[in-house]
């Protein structure tokens, strides 16, 4: 493994700023790979403002993560393809499937999955401090004939469990697209919430994955449905969000079920989750201050909608997530990312950062990313490059070719808080903007 440089969040079991275990935890850890002993995390669910878990809810648990973004719902913006005239994940798949067949397609796309995430990125995720990650992921997963969406959330839900982590499946991209962006998987679609075959195209894959997953630990919830701008209003928003709501509960999971606006971090435009009739629910925001002009208006700002969702919370008296915040200011060294963490987990807010991992060449686009690609590192070209140079290149996309961005600091671990560290404290061995528009 390449030499990442990393530092690490100050965590249970983990040497600071080494990223590697203690011998403490080194040896419980091998003595649990030895003995079978990777249980998974313990089931969470809702109490009041808190996440906690089943087995004992009087103690809040912290949810602390990143998300994979780009690796099952490829955004052309943060991936290493040239995005010349290819907008998005479908104008992606569908020239490559256009100059080399539909089954070299389909293995250019398999060997993209492959090599952008493995399981070595949920050893280092664990090894950062992080003890959740969120996985968005495009419906057409699950109705494309074609395609076997279990077989990559099966994968990414075993390697968490084994490091103790939990998992949050986000909806990034709904059948007919719930916005007109790219990140849904195809732009200028946004027909989702005109069509309601679309709608209940959803419901159905959500069903289909709780059944799935009904009973999993490791699954922390679902998040239904990514960043909804393009709902027409929140009357509209409400019933979708009840049909979702209830293909879940009526195949008797009873994971948190997150739940986002339609214009990012108001998460006080959604209802009262009690009028719905709707029960262990947690609401989701997303902080991005693409107008800051500095980095001190952006922490400000940050700050008043940290503030927002969490009065929001309290007034509901449901949990407040952070599902993704990407710091658009940040001049690369360590005190920005820290305080906006430290006042999450003051606010005892869960969040997981945008994204894990992240390719680009442009020196001024390189703020987000826990991890990021060396400078001048070769792209794929989609239109001119040959199958044999794609099928090449895509180990070397691999994580451990990455070099970890100084901008993310060591972060404290909230002294009253449970977080679940190294795979021990489940056996008892360790530790403790976009575009807004809607209003109701």
């Amino acid at each position: 493994m390449a030499n990442l440089s990393r530092q690490t969040f100050s965590h249970s079991g983990l040497l600071p700023s080494t990223g590697r275990l203690s011998l403490f935890a080194a040896i419980s850890v091998s003595l649990m790979t030895t003995m079978g002993l990777y249980a998974a995390a313990p089931s969470l669910e809702v109490n009041g403002t808190n996440i906690v878990t089943v087995n004992d809810p009087t103690v809040p648990v912290q949810l602390q993560g990143v998300n994979l973004g780009g690796w099952l719902v490829p955004e052309m913006s943060m991936i290493p393809f040239n995005s010349t005239n290819i907008p998005d994940a479908y104008t992606l798949w569908n020239t490559l499937q256009s100059r080399f067949g539909t089954t070299d397609m389909e293995n250019i796309r398999t060997a993209w999955r492959s090599n952008w995430i493995t399981q070595n990125d949920f050893s280092l995720m664990h090894q950062d401090g992080f003890n959740t990650v969120r996985i968005p992921f495009e419906a057409s997963m699950f109705t494309d004939p074609n395609e076997d969406g279990f077989k990559w959330l099966d994968e990414a839900v075993n390697w968490a469990s084994q490091e103790n982590m939990y998992v949050i499946l986000d909806m990034h991209g709904a059948p007919g697209g719930q916005s007109s962006s790219e990140d849904t998987g195809q732009q200028n679609q946004d027909q989702f919430f005109s069509s309601q075959t679309d709608i209940n195209q959803a419901a159905q894959v959500w069903s289909e994955i709780a059944q799935h997953y009904k009973g999993n630990s490791t699954i922390a919830g679902y998040d239904l449905l990514n960043e909804p701008v393009g709902a027409p209003n929140y009357a509209t928003l409400d019933t979708v969000y009840q049909q979702l709501y209830t293909s879940v509960r009526n195949t008797g999971d009873q994971h948190i079920i997150f739940m986002e606006p339609a214009n990012y971090w108001d998460t006080n435009n959604l209802p009262s989750p009690t009028s719905m009739g709707w029960s262990n629910v947690a609401y989701s925001g997303h902080i991005y201050d693409f107008s800051s002009s500095s980095q001190s208006q952006e922490l400000a700002d940050f700050s008043n909608a940290i503030t927002s969702m969490a009065a929001t919370a309290k007034q509901q008296n449901i949990p407040a997530y952070v599902g993704e915040f990407g710091l658009i200011q940040s001049d690369g060294n360590s005190s920005e990312f820290k305080q906006v963490v430290s006042e999450l987990d003051q606010n005892h807010m869960a969040w997981t950062a945008w994204p894990w991992k992240e390719f680009t060449n442009n020196a001024g686009l390189r703020t987000w990313g826990v991890m990021q690609n060396p400078m001048g590192m070769a792209e794929i070209n989609p239109l001119t490059d040959t199958y044999a140079q794609i099928m090449a290149d895509m180990p070397m996309y691999q994580t451990s070719n990455f070099t970890f961005n100084p901008a993310y600091s060591p972060v404290p671990e909230p002294a009253s808080f449970v977080t679940v560290a190294c795979g021990l404290a489940a056996i008892g061995l360790g530790g403790s903007g976009k575009r807004r528009g809607l209003t109701r």
